[in-house]
């Protein structure tokens, strides 16, 4: 056979010689090679889920990577393979929590593929949006999805090569000797090329699809491993879900990278159980969203209180042993973070990000604690708000998403000419600190000539003794433009609350044009697959249908 004329000022030795790898060879980059290196030589557990009994070693989770790569070289179709062979861009989707949601990631990107994340509770409905609108070649997926996996074949938009992949042989494989695993002696793929795919909360309308570049999730590690002090010994109790940026790529990934541990917990969450597991200790570090914030200090307010003194401060000793308090999603009420800090002694430390920008604001353990404030600009990020000190956050840092897939005009849209993101919240900042006003759209509401943040009368609400949870939103009106209406979901044992006894309890903490002219209680607020509230439409479902429960005040009083 010939041989094809080089050009010697840009050959590679891969052009001389025929290069092939074999399913089970380790692709040449930094993440497989640190899993090679902690599967050789540590033998700790990589993935703890307590609930199933299940401690997985380093060697077990590389063992099951490669496993599952060679599956998926196996069942992929043929025209899959060519697409992941040319380096193209080819989006395989995960059905699977907790371990087999870390072998299935790790498996799609050891193949090339682009990494994508669903909810454990993801429907029919919303896994078709997910596979049509990344084109998905494959769904991965434990054995409690299969039924799901296969109902999409065939579906309108589904592409014609999809393959639903199972991972039911994990539990039975004989594991691999990493020491003989080798690594591709190939060119590494395009790290500018996508290595995952978040979809974004969808709290405002359809999820959209946000990539990440490999090098992105790369350096998205390293950041975390060197910020949070990950090593061998640091335990992370991970409550943040894994198709979410911050539980994916600030959690998940950077704790096995740099060789601790991540515990999920149990799908469903339970308070008596997280403390019972935190009492048991070993834990270095918690991540979760507000909600569970507020309902393991409600846990520690009405049960464990009447725990025997030496009890219960077994209890408060084991929370205030644990170093680190992350919170994710939304805004912690300033209340539950300030009572906190004072029964456990460290603060739960707030942060202001997205899936397309990263994280431009920071709380750090030695930053000054300004309640409310998400924190400081971090070093390396770009930002500045529309009107100097208030306004619209424009973003842009090296970390941003990479586009939408698939979706060049609302990628364009997204941006300012000077390559900012335009994240469509609104804050304000004082000093160094900035404090999160809300959703432009949703959480800035224009009532009698004047402007409200939506956020700032729900932590007054939320400070209140009988509230669980609350929502504020701007209800249209011919008299104010906007009325201020909240839905509150009482704590238990609550089971009244009248629209006037509300706006006398706020009356010494808020103006009065922010006082709620219209509540309803309600048992639940109905969340996203991110633990997000989907305020518009929520706000279309408890005050725009007319129900009997809905009360409205006039300026005589408040009335049904």
């Amino acid at each position: 056979m010939a041989q094809r004329k080089l050009d010697p000022s840009s050959f590679d030795r891969t052009d001389l010689v025929d290069v092939k790898d074999d399913p089970d060879t380790l692709p040449h980059d930094v993440l497989f090679h640190r899993l090679h290196y902690l599967a050789c030589h540590q033998d700790t557990v990589a993935v703890r889920e307590r609930h199933r009994g299940l401690d997985i070693t380093y060697q077990r989770l590389l063992s099951d990577t490669v496993s599952m790569k060679t599956r998926l070289l196996e069942q992929l179709h043929p025209a899959t393979i060519k697409k992941l062979d040319a380096d193209e861009e080819v989006a395989i989707v995960i059905f699977a929590r907790g371990y087999e949601f870390v072998v299935g990631y790790f498996a799609i990107l050891a193949v090339g593929g682009i990494a994508v994340p669903t909810s454990p509770h993801v429907t029919l409905d919303e896994a078709l949006h997910f596979v049509t609108t990344c084109r998905a070649h494959a769904v991965v997926h434990s054995p409690a999805f299969e039924s799901l996996a296969s109902q999409l074949r065939g579906q309108a938009g589904v592409t014609e090569d999809y393959r639903p992949i199972s991972m039911n042989f994990l539990a039975d494989h004989k594991p691999l000797n990493p020491r003989n695993m080798r690594f591709s002696m190939r060119k590494i793929r395009d790290l500018n090329k996508p290595g995952a795919l978040i979809f974004t909360s969808g709290s405002t309308g359809k999820p959209k699809g946000a990539t990440m570049r490999r090098y992105n999730i790369i350096v998205h590690s390293m950041l975390q491993i060197w910020k949070n002090d990950i090593r061998p010994g640091y335990t992370i109790l991970q409550m943040l879900p894994t198709h979410h940026a911050t539980g994916l790529v600030l959690n998940t990934i950077p704790t096995i990278i740099g060789g601790g541990c991540v515990e999920f917990t149990q799908p469903k969450f339970d308070a008596a159980m997280i403390w019972d597991r935190i009492h048991l200790g070993g834990i270095r570090s918690i991540s979760a969203v507000p909600t569970i914030y507020v309902r393991l200090l409600q846990y520690w307010e009405h049960e464990l209180q009447e725990l025997e003194p030496v009890q219960k401060e077994s209890y408060r000793t084991a929370m205030s042993s644990i170093e680190q308090f992350h919170v994710g999603t939304s805004s912690l009420p300033t209340n539950v973070s300030t009572k906190w800090a004072e029964l456990f002694g460290r603060r739960i430390l707030e942060r202001y990000g997205g899936t397309e920008f990263g994280n431009p604001y920071t709380n750090y353990s030695t930053t000054k604690l300004v309640p409310g404030s998400v924190g400081v600009k971090n070093p390396g990020v770009e930002s500045y708000l529309e009107h100097g000190d208030e306004g619209e956050i424009f973003a842009r840092t090296p970390l941003m998403f990479s586009k939408y897939i698939y979706n060049v005009d609302g990628t364009r849209e997204s941006l300012t000419s000077e390559g900012y993101f335009k994240t469509g919240d609104t804050a304000e900042r004082i000093d160094d600190h900035y404090f999160i006003k809300g959703r432009t759209s949703v959480d800035l509401l224009k009532t009698g000539g004047y402007k409200v943040s939506a956020l700032d009368i729900e932590r007054e609400i939320l400070a209140l003794p009988q509230v669980s949870e609350t929502i504020v939103v701007g209800v249209e009106d011919a008299e104010f433009g906007q009325r201020v209406a909240a839905a509150v979901v009482l704590k238990e044992g609550c089971d009244h609350l009248s629209l006037q006894e509300l706006r006398d309890s706020l009356r010494a903490s808020l103006s009065n044009y922010k006082l709620p002219t219209i509540l309803r209680v309600v048992p639940e607020l109905r969340k996203t697959a991110n633990m997000k509230i989907p305020k518009l439409l929520l706000k279309k479902e408890l005050f725009e249908s007319g129900h009997p429960d809905i009360q409205v005040w006039r300026s005589g009083g408040a009335k049904l």
